[in-house]
């Protein structure tokens, strides 16, 4: 059974082509996409409020995040710290296997 493209006598690469239509000159890009680009001048909300408005389960959820990021802080800190060491004990290690 023929499909709609043999039917038609199209294939999907001629949809794919088929944009010299759709082309826009670089004046045309510029001149939409800096309008684009213009942040909405919205006045912020009060953020007393907006931090009144959380419930005590956002309220952990903060607290979780905020613990998860600095314990991750911590990690990398003691990494840092000890790196001369883990490359000694990794060496001697690598060494006992060869």
């Amino acid at each position: 059974m023929a499909s709609a493209n043999e039917k038609t006598g199209r294939h999907l690469d001629d949809d794919f082509m088929d944009h010299d239509d759709n082309k826009m000159t670089v004046k045309e890009y510029l001149s939409t996409r800096i309008s684009t680009l213009k942040p909405p001048m919205h006045r912020p909300p009060n953020p007393i409020k907006v931090l009144g408005s959380l419930s005590k389960m956002n309220w952990m959820m903060f607290l979780l995040a905020f613990l998860g990021w600095t314990w991750d802080a911590f990690d990398f800190f003691t990494v840092s710290l000890t790196v001369t060491e883990l490359v000694r004990s990794y060496s001697k290690l690598m060494y006992m296997y060869i």
